[in-house]
């Protein structure tokens, strides 16, 4: 039975893929949550205290990737369409 870490990683993967076009292979998710924990990524909010939202740019596209402090994963991606600003 997947984990719960496992879960997410999959359902980030999968959203980037539908929301994008682009398919996302376990480095490029990987390289993704490298930017968040170095810095590299612009923070927007916090959702919870464990869920924050982060800005960066993968692929030449921006995107909006929603990561679980807790597990350090990305649980979705979002475009800057969905996120509402104010």
């Amino acid at each position: 039975m997947p984990s719960k870490l496992d879960n997410e990683k999959y359902h980030a993967k999968v959203r980037f893929e539908e929301r994008f076009g682009i398919k996302m292979n376990r480095f490029s998710y990987a390289d993704a949550v490298r930017k968040i924990q170095s810095g590299k990524a612009r923070f927007l909010d916090h959702q919870s205290a464990r869920v924050s939202r982060f800005q960066m740019e993968i692929c030449g596209i921006q995107v909006i990737a929603v990561y679980d402090k807790k597990r350090g994963t990305i649980i979705t991606f979002l475009t800057p369409e969905m996120v509402c600003s104010g």
